[in-house]
């Protein structure tokens, strides 16, 4: 009778898998800024049209913010919180085309 081979696998702590996504986010999630516990960013690999992910307090938001700011999608975020992320990609509209055509081209 042969041994069967069952792989192991180590499950990561939750302080793990925190530093885990922190040490691959400026690779993979450029951070375009932080505001008020607010983080604007990018994925590397994201496509038009031009849009901003936000992430707050364990909700996310996109933004499409080419011409003006206008709610894609969100989950997770409370109606204040979800408003104050869109004041805040208002405000800094600008920056965050600039750096889209700076990372993307």
């Amino acid at each position: 009778m042969s041994e069967r081979f069952a792989p192991q696998f180590a499950v990561p702590s939750s302080n793990q898998a925190k530093l885990a996504l922190q040490q691959a986010t400026p690779d993979r999630m450029p951070t375009i800024f932080e505001r008020e516990g607010f983080r604007f960013f990018f994925y590397s690999n994201d496509h038009v049209p031009i849009h901003v992910h936000v992430r707050y307090a364990g909700g996310e938001a996109v933004f499409f913010v080419e011409e003006d700011v206008e709610l894609r999608e969100s989950s997770g975020l409370k109606v204040r919180d979800l408003k104050r992320a869109q004041e805040l990609a208002e405000e800094h509209r600008t920056v965050i085309v600039s750096k889209w055509h700076e990372f993307f081209g």
